[in-house]
């Protein structure tokens, strides 16, 4: 049986030193109808995907806007987030409540979880700032 990479107790030292100065916590879209038909977007916060451990980074380097083909739509990404554990059932249809530092509401464009499955990393956007969140 090959060994990790990662040392198994690596992601709580890093808790531990302060290294995840924020907490996230997954939010899915749960859209619903008026009477009128309209449909309204309400965001819960999924189930054990909550106060996780997380580092936001800003990219120095963003695409600003979208581009567009024919074929496709590529969202902007703002910031990458660190999370700490292993969360494959992070998709890129949910958005991220972040508190501490860097808070503010994120939409997810890219989840990936490492091969150790020892962290998560996520390419994101900032939908809300931190005022605007009220967070």
């Amino acid at each position: 049986m090959p060994s990790s990479l990662v040392h198994p107790r690596l992601a709580e030292r890093l808790i531990a030193h302060g290294f995840y100065p924020s907490a996230a916590t997954v939010e899915a879209d749960t859209p619903t109808r008026t009477a009128s038909g309209a449909e309204v977007h309400a965001w819960s916060p999924v189930t054990g995907l909550a106060d996780i451990p997380a580092a936001v980074a800003p990219m120095i380097f963003t695409r600003r806007g979208e581009s567009r083909s024919s074929e496709l739509t590529a969202a902007e990404t703002t910031h990458r987030i660190g999370l700490a554990g292993a969360w494959p059932a992070i998709t890129a249809a949910m958005r991220l409540v972040v508190s501490g530092q860097h808070a503010g509401i994120y939409d997810i464009v890219r989840p990936d979880t490492d091969s150790q499955t020892g962290f998560t990393v996520l390419e994101a956007r900032i939908a809300s700032p931190v005022a605007e969140a009220g967070l």
